[in-house]
């Protein structure tokens, strides 16, 4: 797997290195670590030509540190890491970085506890995973931290598609064997129609789209089961799915939240109504927004 790993040197990030490092994974791992410098807003004078070049040359010299650190979290990994620097806009710099490297997944560091850093459209980490092409999984801090030898809670939101089945593919990459509990979870679409019972043939259908969503469910955690020893199915139903997913997992307090993105088109990518979305804005969980290869 060709991994982008994006780093600025912050906790956030370095947290998010030492998230990624501890996942179990059968392959080796390419992992090439970007440092972007961000450079400040400010016309070039006379005056300020000076300033900006040493400023330039200590962000450097901070990123190369910051790439040493990455080498500790590492050792002993069974993963090849190598370093790149750019400049200009961040979260463009990662997103360019990831194409010209044809990366399979970037991971990335979130501040994002607060109700502001949750909407602020303008963040890093949601400009990469609206901007990106390719998996992304923007790690959260830990509100304690986990164990070493704990097992890693996930759960997986799944509705049977084309994009929730290239999840599992994805996730069935790493290694998870005794080390992770899965559940899966299902959200049925919950009609305001059906509530209020205009009509009574509809409750069949539901029925029935409950019926097959369940089996359906069912079939994904047994095939997770084949390498997870500890993989669970939940099907419930909601008005609003992103809403449901970030309750359920609330709840629960998994580790990580992985879902499906359909998004490679423009427009896909400023639909803020998407699920994959309101779920990276809203959960207080690392998201892995897992899109098709």
């Amino acid at each position: 797997m060709n991994v982008l790993l994006a780093m600025d040197g912050s906790a956030s990030s370095m947290e998010a290195a030492q998230f990624f490092c501890r996942l179990p994974h059968k392959d080796r791992l390419d992992v090439t670590v970007l440092t972007a410098i961000g450079l400040p807003d400010i016309p070039l004078t006379v005056s300020t030509d000076l300033w900006y070049s040493k400023y330039v040359d200590g962000q450097k010299q901070f990123c190369e540190k910051t790439y040493a650190k990455v080498e500790e979290l590492f050792d002993g990994a069974n993963a090849s890491l190598r370093h790149i620097s750019k400049q200009g806009h961040v979260g463009h710099s990662i997103v360019t970085a990831a194409e010209e490297l044809n990366a399979d997944l970037i991971v990335i560091g979130s501040k994002g506890h607060t109700g502001l850093d949750r909407i602020l459209l303008g963040s890093v980490s949601d400009y990469v995973a609206t901007h990106a092409t390719v998996s992304v999984l923007v790690v959260r801090p830990q509100s304690s931290p986990r164990r070493k030898d704990s097992r890693l809670k996930v759960t997986i939101a799944y509705d049977d598609s084309s994009y929730s089945k290239e999840v599992i593919r994805q996730f069935s990459e790493f290694t998870w064997v005794k080390n992770a509990e899965v559940n899966v979870l299902s959200v049925v679409p919950m009609h305001r129609i059906l509530q209020h019972g205009l009509l009574p043939t509809a409750f069949e259908r539901n029925d029935e789209v409950i019926r097959d969503v369940t089996h359906a469910t069912e079939l994904a955690a047994i095939e997770l089961r084949r390498q997870h020893a500890h993989t669970t199915a939940t099907v419930v139903e909601a008005e609003h799915i992103g809403e449901r997913i970030v309750a359920t997992t609330d709840a629960t307090k998994p580790d990580l939240v992985v879902l499906g993105n359909r998004g490679r088109s423009g427009i896909s990518r400023v639909l803020l109504g998407s699920i994959s979305q309101y779920v990276l804005r809203h959960s207080n969980h690392s998201v892995w927004i897992v899109r098709s290869a």
